[in-house]
């Protein structure tokens, strides 16, 4: 990735990126579910493909099997948490347009009311804060969407893509995350799993890697210096200083950060830590990559 910036141009860059509407965000859940719904139309919802190949199987032993083998399938099939991913392509004026992947979950304890907080946040990406744009302009959202970690302790979706809005500069790369117990439906913070102090953060910039979930928009070669660029010397707000602003997502195998990056980067980088690594900092009250 060729820059054509100095390193003080990029600390620069990096603390009125903080400050710019058009950063890429990395709000708190319970942030983005406050935002008012008002303008927007009945929501239009178009239903894609299932991505839980294993539940079909479930469903045709179940019907091929006997009475009580029958029972038995559907009570294993019922056990197994499943989703199908849907889209939602509802704007709040007749001259945007929209596109964003969302899962819809069952077979979950609390299913219907999981769908229900999705659905709202995604209802909130979908429109634009009246407190910066006038609620006629022009926009064009389109964002990619995966689960990227679901058992029966936690529920992590990861949500990216493009913002382009007529009024603004220049689009920009997006990324948000939803981490919830599926039981009380409470979003997890960062600091609900991690003590993120400074040992924590010095293992982050010894041993973390180029995220093997493909949601960044800078390439595998530019990693370490994409990370340099987020040191204490070329930042003048250091995200680690207040946790809980970090986005982050839950895969099998470790975590993934995101940080506010200079829009010239991509507006985030994201960076993984195998659990494994940071399994000294754990403070969760239960385990949930094994649960």
């Amino acid at each position: 990735m060729k820059k054509g910036f100095s390193k003080q141009t990029v600390i620069t860059i990096l603390a009125a990126c903080s400050v710019l509407i058009g950063c890429s965000q990395t709000v708190p859940l319970e942030n983005i579910q406050q935002k008012s719904t008002q303008g927007i139309p009945e929501q239009q919802i178009v239903t894609e493909t299932v991505t839980n190949a294993a539940n079909d199987t479930d469903r045709s032993l179940s019907a091929e099997s006997s009475s009580s083998d029958s029972n038995s399938e559907q009570t294993v099939s019922q056990t197994v948490p499943s989703y199908e991913m849907s889209v939602y392509t509802q704007s709040q004026n007749e001259n945007s347009s929209v596109y964003i992947e969302y899962p819809i979950f069952y077979n979950l304890d609390k299913s219907s009311e999981l769908n229900a907080l999705i659905l709202k946040t995604v209802q909130d990406f979908a429109i634009l804060d009246p407190d910066y744009f006038p609620q006629d302009a022009k926009y064009t959202i389109n964002y990619q969407s995966q689960v990227t970690l679901q058992n029966s302790n936690v529920v992590s979706i990861v949500f990216w893509g493009t913002r382009d809005i007529e009024v603004s500069a220049f689009p920009v790369f997006t990324l948000y995350t939803i981490n919830v117990d599926p039981h009380s439906l409470k979003p997890i913070k960062l600091t609900d799993l991690y003590n993120v102090d400074k040992d924590f953060k010095k293992v982050f910039f010894e041993k973390s890697f180029y995220p093997s979930v493909p949601v960044t928009v800078y390439e595998k070669d530019d990693f370490s210096e994409m990370l340099e660029e987020h040191a204490d010397e070329y930042v003048t707000i250091d995200p680690f200083d207040s946790p809980d602003t970090i986005s982050f997502f839950l895969t099998s195998d470790g975590i993934v950060l995101s940080l506010i990056a200079a829009h010239a980067s991509g507006d985030h980088f994201e960076a993984e830590l195998l659990y494994s690594d940071i399994q000294d900092y754990y403070i969760g009250e239960v385990n949930l990559i094994n649960s």
